[in-house]
């Protein structure tokens, strides 16, 4: 089946940064921030989606805030 819809990004990462863009798209559409940044989630495919491309940066932001919260220096 072919899908149509306008432009988009197509994100390649990997699945449990997939996961956490889903995340982020539900919490910031229960919260009434907005409709949903995903244009598609390419259920069949765990590493890439489709998001709006005003978003693109939004999302680097919020991947790189996450990786900066998950990292620990180690103490000498």
């Amino acid at each position: 089946m072919v899908k149509a819809f306008g432009p988009g990004c197509l994100v390649t990462c990997d699945a449990p940064v997939k996961q956490f863009i889903l995340h982020i798209d539900e919490l910031r559409t229960k919260s009434n921030e907005g409709a949903t940044f995903i244009l598609d989630k390419l259920a069949h495919d765990p590493t890439h989606l489709i998001i709006q491309p005003d978003f693109q940066q939004w999302v680097a932001d919020k991947i790189e805030e996450m990786q900066r919260s998950n990292s620990f220096a180690r103490e000498e």
